[in-house]
């Protein structure tokens, strides 16, 4: 993984209150539409999806509680800069006019154990 999105993706988590690299789990996920859909619905309850890929289809369109993607972002993601690393959260809607097949980086905080003295 580029060294330039992790530290994106630690910088946003760090705001989110997950300040250690133990605080979260990271992994690279591929998200791919059947091969007669053109849509995918991705649970991301208590996640946090960025998505990395190098190139999308222009008709792009993703949909979710923490963020979108227009089509008419999807048509010049390719001149995106890093700073603009696009994240989605919850129930995430994706639909393209072509088969869906996407690169994301995951990330899944830990939840802390508490224990209460009696």
């Amino acid at each position: 993984m580029d060294q330039v999105l992790l530290f994106l993706i630690r910088q946003s988590m760090d705001d989110k209150g997950f300040h250690s690299w133990r605080d979260y789990r990271v992994k690279a996920v591929r998200v791919q539409s059947a091969p007669a859909s053109l849509n995918v619905e991705v649970p991301a309850f208590n996640e946090y999806f960025f998505l990395v890929a190098k190139t999308v289809p222009a008709t792009l369109k993703i949909v979710s509680d923490a963020d979108s993607l227009a089509p008419s972002e999807s048509a010049v993601y390719s001149q995106f800069n890093y700073y603009q690393l696009k994240e989605f959260t919850g129930q995430i809607s994706i639909s393209a006019s072509v088969p869906i097949d996407l690169e994301f980086i995951r990330v899944i905080p830990r939840i802390k154990k508490t224990t209460e003295r009696k």
